[in-house]
């Protein structure tokens, strides 16, 4: 009985590291790949919506370039 208990909490403790060692992944994933992830696409949205602007300005040119963005 003891080493069915033995087996019981090793394979138990070997569970648990492996859920912690995935809990460590994500949080480092997420300060670091995820955070810079979306920095960059907040910057990419912006530079977007700066293009949009300047198309829809009301002028002559920003007319055509509003048509070329159509395409």
């Amino acid at each position: 009985m003891t080493k069915n208990l033995n087996i019981k909490e090793t394979t138990l403790a070997a569970f648990q590291k492996r859920v912690n060692t995935l809990f460590a992944e994500r949080e480092e994933w997420q300060t670091t790949l995820y955070a810079t992830a979306n920095q960059r696409l907040y910057e990419l949205l912006g530079n977007i919506y700066t293009v949009y602007l300047d198309a829809k300005d009301g002028g002559d040119v920003s007319a055509e370039k509003f048509e070329w963005l159509q395409k």
